[in-house]
């Protein structure tokens, strides 16, 4: 999955012309260092524990011909979403943002998979109007959104005949495969607060995943699905080899406070459920090797500093500080923290808790 478009060039850019200065301050927060709009995961599937992470076809005999039967009438896309606000924060107050999904369906992505086609790139102040991009179908919007896969019929149908066909116009190689077709189609987010300015770059973000599609051809059968990692626990506490408690997360309808001595470590612990680790066989090994898919955790918070940016289940442990860099201001009474898991072929789950800072 590549799952962030973080006006990436803008950053680099500023990076090398640091590094040309003499006495320019390359002390550059972390990206783990969360004080604005960002999306931090985008998740294809429901948020319950290990719901599917990617579409599935199959070609049948229909009205006049074939026809393409998704397994499902729907996919549940979920953006997880950083929007802090107060003190220390970049925006003082919470606004409210919309939601836009939308399925790049220019030429390159459609037929260079796990590639995002130019005209699915143009998401700055003087671009065009995504909605009018030819490059780019609106799908709909919210922070949850059920996508009908009907929107995906044509797009996925258009693609399959032409490879099945030898390209446009016909009279290409065709060699027909022998095992379920599997595409990669980007899905895109952009978050924006409804009313915000739209040349202020603190009011937009957009985000980048891809839908894996298996497509099964008559007398095939389609592979087990992906289904999305669900997040263990978080154990959190003051000593490195003392006991932990599991902090309490945030739901929909509430984020109860854990309370946290500001200024001390904070030694985490972080995993997944059993099973969230699957095996399978990559769509493109005509070898079929057996693999077990790779978990590995992005930390996130609105004040302080990690010890790591990333972890996997062979090194599970981390520690937070509020105060060692970045402090929280000392008008904040609480800061929020972040732990988003992923796997390699798509699947993430994401939670977020807010610590309330005692002294």
């Amino acid at each position: 999955m590549t799952w962030m478009t973080r006006w990436q060039s803008l950053t680099t850019a500023l990076v090398l012309l640091c590094t040309s200065l003499v006495g320019c301050d390359s002390d550059i927060d972390s990206d783990t260092l969360v004080r604005e709009l960002r999306i931090l995961s985008l998740r294809i599937g429901s948020t319950e524990p290990f719901s599917v992470a990617d579409a599935q076809a199959e070609v049948k005999p229909g009205p006049g011909g074939l026809d393409l039967v998704f397994t499902s009438d729907h996919l549940d896309l979920n953006a997880f979403v950083a929007a802090p606000t107060g003190p220390g924060r970049r925006i003082a107050a919470p606004r409210p943002l919309v939601y836009e999904w939308f399925l790049c369906v220019g030429p390159a992505s459609l037929f260079n998979q796990g590639t995002l086609d130019p005209g699915c790139r143009k998401w700055l102040p003087g671009d065009p109007d995504p909605m009018k991009s030819s490059s780019l179908r609106y799908l709909g919007s919210g922070q949850t959104f059920a996508m009908p896969t009907a929107a995906l019929k044509d797009v996925v149908g258009g693609v399959l005949q032409l490879l099945l066909t030898g390209g446009p116009g016909g009279g290409g190689t065709v060699k027909l495969p022998e095992a379920p077709v599997s595409l990669l189609l980007p899905l895109i987010l952009r978050v924006r607060v409804d009313g915000g300015d739209p040349n202020d770059i603190r009011d937009r973000e957009v985000g980048v995943t891809y839908l894996r599609t298996w497509v099964a051809l008559p007398g095939m059968t389609l592979p087990a699905p992906n289904v999305n990692p669900s997040l263990g626990d978080l154990l959190a506490g003051p000593d490195k080899d003392g006991n932990k408690t599991a902090l309490i997360p945030c739901t929909a309808m509430s984020c109860p406070k854990n309370k946290v001595k500001r200024g001390a470590d904070l030694f985490l612990i972080g995993g997944s459920l059993p099973g969230s680790a699957q095996t399978y066989v990559r769509a493109d090994d005509t070898e079929q090797k057996m693999r077990t898919e790779t978990l590995r955790y992005s930390w996130f918070a609105t004040d302080g500093d990690f010890d790591r940016e990333r972890t996997g289940d062979t090194q599970p442990d981390n520690f937070w500080n509020s105060e060692t860099k970045r402090p929280a201001p000392a008008e904040a009474t609480s800061a929020t923290l972040w732990l988003v898991g992923q796997e390699e072929r798509g699947g993430a789950d994401a939670r977020s808790y807010e610590l309330e800072l005692t002294n």
